[in-house]
């Protein structure tokens, strides 16, 4: 069975765009303010980044991102939802009560 922490990365995991040739970063926004911009092929790091600041931020997006300069990103429009605080914790809330129905179950 999943631990917590597993359960809360896979929510956030299919949360994230798919990236393609064109965009192939994740530019990452708390409360509106750019806090990271990770490469597409890297899902694991992206996640880890969420994990590390979802407590911190009522809510965490990502937009696609590409290189238009050497120096310049740009973010497309479209906004995706990684992390909800009130819903990362509602995940953690249902996991945890399914835990405590499949442990109810297994003792009788």
């Amino acid at each position: 069975m999943q631990t917590l922490r597993d359960h809360l990365r896979n929510y956030w995991a299919k949360s994230f765009p798919e990236v393609s040739d064109q965009w192939q970063y994740w530019w990452l926004e708390g409360d509106g303010y750019c806090i990271g911009v990770i490469p597409g092929d890297d899902l694991l790091a992206a996640i880890d980044f969420v994990e590390d600041s979802w407590e911190k931020f009522d809510s965490i997006k990502a937009h696609k991102a590409k290189v238009v300069d050497k120096d310049l990103i740009r973010k497309d429009r479209a906004t995706y939802e990684i992390s909800n605080r009130d819903k990362s914790r509602q995940v953690e809330e249902n996991y945890k009560a399914e835990l405590e129905a499949y442990s109810s179950n297994a003792e009788t």
